[in-house]
């Protein structure tokens, strides 16, 4: 093996001071070594232990180039282990490290990769497991001593990096991801989600290196033949911990993780490399590493701290603080607790106990520990801190955990976990009885509280879960029942469905249950979770209520009592209001509020809107959402915002409900001009309030500070302000007001100088944005956007996306006869049991070009390309869009389009009835009401994971058609995506057309929606124009990179997004104008006026008038900078006497 060592071992550093927090100083420092393997030759020969059950993790050819470590190979179950050797003097304590290389990662044998690998610098002092078999039996004999017993979990001692392809696994405290896992000490500190699977070679967000190729398995290729790796490509990747424990990842040439101040604290320590397959697989290839250490001395045995102080003691945590030890070297702190040491240390002046209970004493001392683990001869003083006890809070229950409880039936932990119920693994504070999970795999749970209804009647509960769950119940008062004894009154065996209607399932109590107002009842809730996703509700619903099942609230709030908890250290902080504003009656209003609130025991907070001082039923978010105001919304608004033991209420906004104004249509000519000034002081008067701008529009909407929302935009329609219902979002790093600076020398004058003076801000890598929501969807328009930021090289790339187009995954609009997808990746291939070919018939309306024309009998299009299990929006949002026609209903169910059953979305006919439902994550409800057939229809089904409004949503035509509140669920199947089938159950084929099927992984608005309905077009794509600041603004507008503004044209969409991305300092967006219709022209001189839309086309003198011919809108001035307004009354050919001193016209 070619192998190249540079031992330098020269003075690096110091006695300098550590920028984490705490860290006095550094014992002697020195670059210790350094050395490459190529893998030309064999790695034991060098001291590389290999070990794991694949039996050939050295393959001698075919790297990049010579040898490479395959610590995978695309073959079920796995592991592969490479442990290096030491490369450091044996009294030299490791302080930081370096590992780069190529890595080459990718063609599984199926659609999801697995698993991923890991590099940990483990700690070699006797307290990891994985290391002390390597010391003791010369090898790496598993998996199980890895943090979560997976290899790419990494060790549990020491810095440890994830590369993690498969989320679904365990990790010590809490789920993995797909993406890169930090941990240190089996914590884990830093997450960052790479979600493309199968990304290209240089794909970032990407952790394969390569397609995949299914082609190659079809046709029975082997997995470690190097015709499996061919089309997968070497990239670089490193992993470094700094002297100052700042940890960075690079990834395929970028800065995925950048200098993360991590806690770690050097021991002797020892590099692994482990990776591992599992059912799913892929190659993991490793080729030309080289580990590089810096190293340091631990210096002599330090003094003890001082100072050390109980800071805060609750019911079930003591924080400590001290001063640091008097010392230049490298320390952390040991703490001690009842003449007992702590695992682990603390790297900082301050420690956190939570392996506390209530009501308790505890004494505690503090130690200094050099790098060889040397303890001062003395510890600090001594103090006993006296932990207090719990009481009952409102709202919040207490769930108790029980961890390494495999199966998902409840019976397995209730019957045989022995630490159940006296002894939890752990607790975790719900909001009532909806719980939404995310904390971990393979434990049991149970909740205990007291339900008190506000009005007697017969109820019904309902549970959903995943997985199991039981719902007990004390009918006769408010002790809590026994699991091992009484029965459940609800329970769910299976995992994830909708809320069912009593009678269908044993999910409902079948029988309703008698309850008295302001009785307390005592209730337990149990469930089990195995693998993948993990939560529960419980709702309830009194007879004569008709709301659906599918549709009812879990319980909260004030009829849930009985829980007990600490408020100690918990804090709420608004940090933005809810405003008040008036709207027009039929307006749609958002108030919102932001607070930074928790506790040291949970991050949940809670939301309850009011009106008046009434409660808002089911207002429990962070926004309200007021749609189609009346007169009865107009009111005082607040929300109370509570965590664990303490509610804030915020301050009341008044919404006022003007007389309703029916907004403006707007046609070829309109604009509508947005200034985005200064929050800062001296930019106060510098909002635009007359003429000004390129298209010299009198009419401008002011919006100020550094992000917002304004609604119902005003728009200039001949020279008047008219009522919209356009609204604008913006946000960025800054703001700025350039005059009074310093920043330029702006020789404008008046509102030309307004417009150009606040500017939305940049950094160096973080775009502004500016959104424009409502805008007609059945037109095109000119976007203008001015550009100057006050100092001359500034300047950035800025694009115009379509908003319909913005998360837009995929689209197949059937356009070319073929079932591409227009953006390039997911395409489909038709399939027929009878080798019919599938037809093609008109679009819905001119412009749509062709649709599918499907038999209803074995004709379907399924989606092959790309890899369709991104398409299955685990976990988050999504929508989908189609035309349909209904040809028939000749069987008893028919998919639209669909992922799969279960918790996977689809849109289909339910058996038996003639309307359409929509699953996405949630279940679903009954169906709407009958589709007409034989004629064009449009649908939009949504899943929202935030269930901000609703939590699914199907929309037919353009209106809400059926919808379910409950948050989705969204699960994942590797299945293909069928168009006019189901891939989960087969013979749903469609009888009909169906055209224009798109995708997004987002939440289309309800613009949006009405603009597809109503023919608009899903565009894609978007455009990008350079623009760099090379002079100062001097009032006359000049288009273009180097000039004031650009101009973006014929944009199509009911919104668009607009970005400034630096490319030098700054890209600042002073202001924007919209020109509706577009056929921009340039300004006239000295700025103002100019227009776009029309022209004027010939000029004459008849009859002793002057007479003009044009198109667009005709403008008239005193002056020939403006402002113009509209000639009223005025028509091709319009007349006018020669009777003034001078006039100036314009069409637009």
């Amino acid at each position: 093996m070619k192998k190249t060592y540079d031992m330098q071992f020269k003075s690096k550093i110091a006695g300098y001071a550590l920028l984490t927090a705490g860290l006095v100083g550094f014992g002697a420092y020195s670059h210790a070594g350094e050395v490459s393997w190529d893998f030309s030759g064999d790695p034991a020969d060098d001291g590389i232990i290999l070990s794991g059950n694949n039996d050939e993790i050295w393959v001698e050819s075919g790297g990049n180039p010579g040898g490479f470590l395959a610590v995978t190979y695309p073959e079920g179950g796995q592991t592969g282990f490479v442990a290096f050797p030491s490369i450091d003097a044996d009294d030299k304590i490791v302080s930081g490290f370096k590992l780069e290389g190529d890595v080459r990662i990718g063609n599984s044998t199926g659609p999801r990769a697995a698993d991923g690998f890991s590099v940990s610098l483990a700690r070699d002092n006797g307290t990891d497991p994985v290391i002390e078999d390597l010391n003791t039996n010369g090898t790496i004999g598993g998996q199980g001593n890895f943090a979560g017993s997976i290899a790419e979990g990494g060790t549990t001692t020491g810095v440890a990096i994830s590369f993690d392809t498969w989320q679904g696994n365990t990790l010590p405290d809490g789920g993995d991801i797909e993406g890169i896992i930090v941990r240190v000490d089996n914590v884990s500190v830093e997450r960052v989600a790479l979600e493309t699977r199968h990304g290209d070679c240089d794909d970032a967000t990407s952790l394969q290196t390569g397609p995949r190729n299914q082609a190659y398995w079809d046709d029975g290729g082997e997995p470690r033949d190097p015709e499996s790796w061919a089309e997968l490509c070497w990239q670089p990747f490193s992993v470094e911990v700094n002297d100052d424990a700042q940890l960075t990842v690079a990834f395929k040439g970028n800065t995925i993780i950048d200098a993360f101040q991590t806690d770690y604290f050097p021991t002797k320590s020892r590099l692994v490399l482990a990776g591992r397959t599992g059912g799913a697989n892929e190659h993991t290839h490793f080729d030309n590493l080289k580990l590089s250490t810096t190293t340091a001395t631990a210096g002599g045995v330090a003094p003890a701290p001082s100072g050390l102080e109980v800071v805060q003691a609750g019911a079930g945590f003591v924080k400590l603080s001290w001063t640091a030890a008097p010392t230049g070297d490298k320390v952390a702190y040991k703490i001690e607790k009842d003449g007992a040491l702590l695992a682990g240390q603390s790297t900082t002046t301050d420690y956190t106990d939570l392996a506390v209970s209530a009501n308790s004493s505890y004494t505690y001392k503090v130690y200094t520990m050099n790098l060889n683990g040397d303890l001062s001869t003395s510890a600090s003083n001594a103090v006993t801190a006296k932990t207090i006890g719990e009481v009952e809070v409102e709202k919040f229950l207490k769930l108790l955990v029980y961890d390494d409880n495999g199966g998902t039936a409840v019976e397995n932990m209730v019957f045989d976990d022995p630490n159940f119920p006296d002894n939890p693994s752990r607790t975790v504070y719900i909001n009532g009885l909806d719980f939404p999970g995310g904390i971990g795999d393979n434990y049991g749970a149970m909740v205990t509280g007291v339900l008190t209804p506000t009005e007697s009647g017969d109820y019904h509960f309902f549970v959903r879960s995943d997985d199991g769950s039981e719902f007990f119940l004390n009918e006769s008062g408010a002790d809590a029942p026994d699991p091992t004894q009484d029965f459940p009154v609800a329970f769910e065996l299976g995992c994830c469905g909708a809320f069912q209607e009593p009678g269908t399932g044993d999910e409902t109590t079948l029988d309703p249950i008698s309850l008295t107002a302001g009785k307390g009842y005592g209730f337990a809730m149990l469930v089990k979770e195995g693998g993948g996703g993990d939560w529960f509700q419980v709702a309830w619903r009194k007879e004569g209520d008709d709301t659906p099942a599918a549709d009812l609230d879990p319980i909260t709030g004030s009829v849930i009592s009985g829980g007990m908890g600490d408020p100690t250290g918990a804090y709420v902080n608004i940090t933005t209001q809810p405003q008040s504003g008036t709207a027009p009656s039929g307006a749609k209003l958002t108030l919102e509020v932001v607070a930074d609130a928790g506790s040291p025991y949970t991050d949940a907070v809670l939301y309850q809107w009011s009106k008046d001082g009434a409660p808002v039923a089911g207002a429990t978010r962070s926004t309200l959402v007021l749609k189609d105001i009346t007169d009865a919304d107009a009111g005082d608004y607040s929300v109370e915002i509570s965590t664990l033991g303490l509610s804030v209420t915020s301050e009341t906004a008044t919404l006022t409900v003007g007389e309703y104004v029916p907004p403006t249509p707007l046609v070829a000519g309109n604009v509508i001009g947005i200034n985005f000034a200064s929050d800062e002081p001296n930019g106060a008067g510098s909002v635009v309030t007359g003429a000004a701008g390129v298209l010299g529009t009198s009419v401008w909407n002011n919006v100020e500070t550094l992000n917002g929302t304004e609604n119902f935009l005003s728009a200039d329609v001949d020279g008047v302000r008219s009522h919209t219902e356009i609204s604008v979002t913006w946000s960025s790093q800054n703001t700025w007001s350039s005059q009074g600076r310093g920043e330029e020398n702006n020789n404008a004058e008046g509102n030309d100088l307004a417009l150009m003076t606040g500017y939305l801000d940049t950094n160096a890598d973080d775009p502004n944005s500016v959104t424009v929501s409502g805008l007609p969807s059945d037109a095109s328009y000119d976007v203008i956007v001015y550009t100057k930021g006050g100092v001359n090289g500034r300047g950035g790339a800025y694009t115009v996306k379509p908003g319909i187009s913005d998360g837009l995954t995929a689209l197949w609009n059937f356009d070319e006869q073929n079932f591409d997808d227009a953006l390039g990746l997911y395409h489909g291939e038709e399939r027929s049991e009878e080798g019919e070919p599938i037809g093609f018939t008109d679009g819905p309306s001119d412009g749509f070009g062709k649709a599918l024309a499907l038999n209803g009998i074995d004709q379907f299009v399924e989606i092959t390309g790309g890899d369709n299990a991104d398409l299955s929006f685990e976990g988050g949002s999504m929508s989908v869009s189609a035309w349909f026609k209904i040809g028939g209903f000749d069987k008893g169910w028919q998919a639209l389009v669909a992922k799969g059953e279960g918790n996977r979305w689809r849109v289909h006919r339910r058996g038996g009835e003639g309307g359409f439902a929509h699953a996405g994550g949630t279940g679903e409800g009954p169906a709407g009401p009958d589709v007409s057939q034989g004629e064009w229809h449009h649908m939009v089904a949504i899943s929202d994971a935030s269930a901000a409004e609703f939590g699914t949503r199907l929309y037919v035509d353009g209106e809400i058609y059926t919808e379910n509140a409950n948050a989705p669920s969204l699960g994942e199947n590797s299945k293909n995506i069928f168009i006019g089938n189901n891939p989960d159950t087969g013979n749903r084929t469609w009888q009909g057309d169906i055209d224009d099927v798109g995708i997004w992984g987002r939440v289309l608005t309800e613009d949006e929606v009405a603009g597809l309905a109503n023919g608009g077009p899903i565009s894609f794509g978007g455009e990008t124009l350079d623009h760099i600041d090379t002079a100062a603004f001097d009032g006359t507008y000049v288009e273009g990179a180097e000039g004031d503004f650009i101009v973006f044209k014929n944009v199509k969409g009911s919104s668009f997004v607009l970005q400034g991305q630096p490319t030098s300092v700054r890209a600042p967006i002073n202001a924007i104008e919209v020109l509706i219709g577009g056929g921009f022209t340039e300004p006239v001189d000295n700025g103002g006026g100019g227009g776009g839309g029309g022209a004027i086309s010939n000029v004459s003198l008849q009859g002793g008038k002057v007479v003009i011919e044009y198109t667009g809108t005709l403008k008239a001035a005193g002056s020939v900078t403006g402002p113009y307004t509209a000639v009223g009354g005025a028509s091709s050919p319009h007349s006018v006497a020669p009777d003034k001193g001078a006039e100036f016209y314009i069409a637009e």
